[in-house]
């Protein structure tokens, strides 16, 4: 991945990590007590253009008062997500890469799709759904960027190749609309540029409290659920 969509990544992936604020100028009081067990979900991919790559990853976290748990059943849109033998006490994964080369693994990322999470732990089963967004294209100019399905975050980003930021949607800005226009501005001189772009959907209810994560009946700060999609793409001027 490079560095730019890699960043852009990163900084939404905190900002997923937890809820949002409790609506305009509400802060709800007070904050709601964390429940014993935390359920964190993401489900990703990362299209690189440059790269011919595709990475999709399902990542869930199951800790009871903060101890990683292995023998939870986790299963996404109908697949079975098995824990990483070997990796972190309580972690589930599973994942789908394709290149030029060759293409493995079964996680699939459909937007438009609903995907339903449920986490069996010990007889009781905590479920969520959340709409898959992005299908994310952005025209050969870069001009233009669009999706097929929002969410209720986006970004996009605009770099040098190898230096600095020339354009960004601000505040990783919500609720943006398909398709967005990239100002000519944001190409100041003839080089080679990145556009980085990211339409994530997470769990939010109405009064979520900031800092704060939810997934099905749960709450907490080690409890999140996300879908993102990444889409990275290069353009001469």
């Amino acid at each position: 991945m490079t560095r730019s969509l890699a960043a852009m990544l990163t900084a939404t992936t905190l900002l997923a990590c937890g809820g949002g604020g409790g609506g305009a100028g509400v802060t709800p009081s007070p904050p709601p007590t964390p429940t014993a067990l935390q359920v964190a979900v993401s489900i990703t991919r990362t299209v690189s253009e440059p790269d011919q790559t595709t990475v999709i990853d399902w990542n869930v976290g199951v800790k009871n008062n903060g101890v990683g748990v292995n023998t939870a059943i986790v299963t996404i849109a109908g697949l079975s997500v098995p824990r990483k033998i070997g990796f972190i006490d309580g972690d589930y994964w599973l994942t789908y890469e394709k290149n030029p080369v060759n293409t493995t693994g079964l996680a699939t990322y459909f937007p438009g799709q609903d995907y339903t999470v449920t986490v069996d732990v010990g007889g009781t089963v905590y479920t969520d759904t959340l709409r898959v967004p992005g299908g994310i294209t952005v025209d050969a100019t870069g001009s233009s960027v669009s999706w097929v399905q929002g969410g209720n975050i986006a970004s996009i980003l605009v770099t040098h190749l190898y230096g600095a930021t020339t354009y960004t949607t601000a505040s990783l800005g919500t609720n943006l609309n398909s398709p967005q226009a990239i100002p000519a501005t944001a190409y100041p001189s003839a080089d080679t540029y990145q556009i980085s772009t990211m339409v994530q959907n997470k769990k939010l209810p109405a009064g979520a409290y900031p800092g704060v994560g939810y997934f099905s009946t749960l709450v907490g700060p080690d409890t999140y659920c996300y879908i993102q999609d990444g889409h990275l793409k290069r353009v001469t001027k």
